[in-house]
């Protein structure tokens, strides 16, 4: 069975096929995980002593066996072939893995997130204030006024009246007749004790029978949130910085994938 030593068929690979490792990152833009030289130097450093299984059959009318890669051209063509097959082969699972390596991430802080609830509430319809009673204003009837104790009118003073004559020849005038009278001309009253009560009937009173309506059309609505962050406090910090180191192996793309390569599609020796 025919081998071709995986580096001959590198060196001489004169085409424009690039065996690259292109994928699609979260942003949509194309990463290559891997270039053309970077596979080369790779194969060069780690595998020269690798080579590619060329297919063959046998003829049963011919009785022998029959290479389907005649010469190192055709084996040229057919690592190109496998190479791609290869590719399709490992393209969906190294996007997901390379995306996963490469998000950002903090490997203490390991909850982010934010907890919550929001509460709606909507009022609708009326509310009353309602009195009781009548709306209605009732004046009282009036008042009666009593006048109680006495009061007198007692004169005082006199009344003089007095006549007075003379002759025709002399000028003095002579008190003939005089009359004093009682009481005098002065009336004084007097109240004793006089008291004044007045009584009223009645009385002004106000009643109530109104209905005050308040129209609601009220949303409310209640945002509670609780923010979660940092460290859950289940996993150590040595035990992170332990596996993130297994990580970090992990995140070895170029060397995993063309070990991978190499070791699905070449043999050693032969």
């Amino acid at each position: 069975m025919k081998t071709y030593n995986i580096v001959n068929l590198l060196v001489n690979d004169e085409s424009t096929f690039e065996y690259k490792f292109p994928i699609v990152d979260k942003e949509g833009a194309t990463v290559d995980i891997f270039t053309n030289s970077q596979f080369f130097t790779k194969i060069c450093q780690k595998y020269t002593s690798f080579s590619l299984l060329c297919p063959r059959y046998y003829d049963d009318d011919a009785h022998q066996m029959i290479d389907l890669v005649s010469d190192r051209s055709e084996a040229i063509q057919f690592l190109q072939a496998v190479f791609t097959l290869w590719y399709d082969d490992r393209k969906a699972a190294v996007e997901k893995l390379y995306n996963t390596f490469r998000d950002n991430y903090n490997p203490l802080w390991n909850v982010d997130g934010v907890e919550g609830h929001i509460e709606e509430t909507n009022q609708g319809g009326n509310s009353s204030d309602v009195h009781s009673g009548s709306d209605e204003l009732t004046k009282g009837s009036g008042y009666t006024s009593t006048r109680t104790g006495n009061e007198t009118d007692a004169p005082t003073g006199s009344n003089t009246m007095t006549t007075s004559k003379t002759t025709f020849d002399d000028n003095t005038f002579k008190d003939t007749d005089k009359v004093v009278n009682q009481p005098g001309v002065t009336a004084t009253h007097t109240y004793n004790s006089v008291k004044d009560t007045y009584t009223q009937s009645g009385k002004d009173t106000t009643g109530y029978n109104s209905t005050m309506t308040h129209n609601r059309n009220l949303l409310d609505k209640n945002v509670y949130m609780h923010i979660r962050q940092g460290n859950i406090g289940v996993t150590s910090s040595q035990s992170l910085i332990k596996q993130q180191f297994d990580i970090t192996d992990l995140d070895q793309l170029i060397e995993i994938l063309i070990k991978d390569f190499v070791h699905s599609n070449l043999v050693i020796g032969w």
